[in-house]
């Protein structure tokens, strides 16, 4: 063996320690669980950037490694059984026999019908490089898509998100980097002097891109949705906002924009994918988004939202998806109201959130009405429809009442009993078996009983539930809510 082959085949062993190498637990796992179970599904997660769902597991057989004293040995993968390529030096990527690799998404690949493809041969417009995916590919994700929406239980079509992160000059211009004018032997200003649709060029293929990608029929490998509505650059040009606290500070002030609000491009990113809350916002960075999106100013309507706010405000800094149900809650409210909009809507708002904080929510919303803002709310809980001015009782897609809570209730002409004894389910079964019953249902601690006779004396029903061996036996007149109302529409 040549000097070139020992030292290509010596692999320095950075473990000096009694744990075992990297590369035997990740062994251990995908023998144990991972590739039985995952199959191709693995393959696909790991190559498009969810290898981080791979790993996730729900049950409680997860790897903990404590250092022993002396190295199990551990069982070879049963699955994915491959000859190992050979450590090398050359300039290529290569994979195991009866793997594949395909480039897919290469530099200067357009986006939309019309543009010519690349070409080794042939310079490209530095301009049309808006709309061609860009050059050096970093970090990356994957974003699920079905239906046209975000999905990531989804691996074989979505949105791959790109940095890209520089540019490699001497293969992306077919001169090079540098063109050498020079206007005389003695005045020399030209040299070295840059062609326009070079620096174009350059600054179109950074950035960072978003490219629609699906599994071709083979499924085996993937290709670009040309045309697709969610295609686009970010580009070294691309004017950038700055919100939250940051804006307009001194050190983001340039010949660009001296207010410090405004910059170009996005260059030499490296980090890619969502924060592992899920999100990329704080909860002061949401808020100034929206405010931009409406042309406003968190300071020009705080007023409308302070008594909401500084209930949130603790967590200014924090990512919004590790705030709670109820704070989260509260911050889109804040979000909605920033543009100070006449008419609210808001959709089952309290859904999830905890009793204090649903009663902490319509409280606000009370006072945003004094306010003058008109609020439509939709909402499962009966107890919160009360609190409103009007109700539109709504079943099927049919609106099958309108009124006040007052008059629905006052209207209603039923009288419902408060029914209770020690066997709860033995006594909603009696009571639907009762031969004069209209309508049964559980009501918190009670069962809610409608007798079908106006002449109803709730002495026989008592005695019927004796004979049914029930016991603790309580018959009483109900109050009656918007619920049991809805109940009987």
């Amino acid at each position: 063996m040549n000097l070139e082959n020992q030292l290509i085949e010596h692999v320095e062993d950075s473990n000096t320690s009694d744990n075992p190498h990297f590369q035997e637990i990740l062994n251990a796992r995908v023998s144990r669980r991972s590739v039985v179970r995952g199959g191709i599904g693995m393959t696909a997660a790991m190559m498009l950037g969810g290898a981080g769902l791979v790993g996730c597991s729900d049950d409680n057989d997860d790897l903990i490694i404590t250092p022993p004293t002396k190295q199990p040995e551990l069982k070879a993968p049963e699955t994915i059984n491959f000859t190992p390529v050979p450590h090398s030096k050359k300039d290529q990527v290569v994979v195991p026999e009866q793997y594949q690799v395909e480039a897919f998404l290469p530099v200067g690949m357009p986006l939309i019908s019309g543009l010519s493809d690349w070409s080794d041969t042939q310079q490209r417009a530095g301009e049309s490089f808006e709309l061609r995916v860009g050059d050096n590919h970093d970090g990356l994700w994957f974003y699920g898509l079905k239906d046209g929406k975000l999905d990531n239980t989804v691996s074989d079509h979505g949105l791959l998100v790109i940095n890209h992160e520089y540019v490699e000059v001497e293969r992306l211009h077919l001169l090079g980097g540098y063109t050498r004018k020079i206007a005389n032997p003695v005045d020399k200003i030209y040299e070295n002097q840059r062609l326009s649709d070079d620096v174009r060029r350059e600054v179109n293929t950074h950035g960072v891109g978003v490219y629609e990608v699906k599994r071709k029929k083979d499924l085996a490998t993937f290709e670009l949705v040309k045309d697709s509505k969610f295609n686009r650059r970010f580009t070294s040009a691309t004017e950038v906002d700055f919100s939250g606290p940051a804006a307009g500070h001194d050190l983001l002030k340039t010949k660009f924009d001296p207010t410090g609000k405004t910059t170009r491009g996005i260059n030499n990113q490296c980090g890619s994918g969502p924060s592992p809350w899920g999100t990329y916002l704080t909860v002061e960075e949401n808020l100034h988004f929206f405010a931009t999106i409406f042309g406003t100013t968190i300071e020009e309507n705080y007023d409308l939202i302070k008594d909401i706010y500084i209930q949130i405000e603790p967590f200014k800094n924090r990512r919004a998806g590790a705030l709670s149900g109820g704070m989260k809650q509260k911050l889109a409210l804040c979000c909605a109201l920033i543009h100070a909009p006449k008419v609210l809507f808001l959709d089952e708002p309290t859904t999830g959130v905890d009793p204090v904080s649903r009663k902490e929510f319509w409280i606000m919303l009370k006072r945003l009405q004094q306010k003058g803002i008109t609020i439509l709310v939709s909402t499962p809980y009966m107890d919160e429809a009360s609190l409103c001015d009007r109700i539109a009782l709504i079943q099927k897609g049919k609106i099958l009442k309108i009124e006040t809570p007052e008059n629905i209730i006052n209207n209603y002409e039923k009288v419902i009993y408060d029914v209770q004894a020690k066997n709860t389910h033995g006594l909603i079964h009696d009571l639907k078996n009762y031969p004069n019953q209209y309508s049964v249902y559980a009501f918190g601690e009670f069962v809610h009983y409608i007798d079908k006779n106006a002449t109803f004396n709730p002495n026989d029903l008592q005695t019927y539930l004796k004979n049914k061996n029930h016991t603790d036996i309580i018959i009483k007149p109900a109050t009656i809510t918007i619920e049991d109302v809805f109940m009987d529409l």
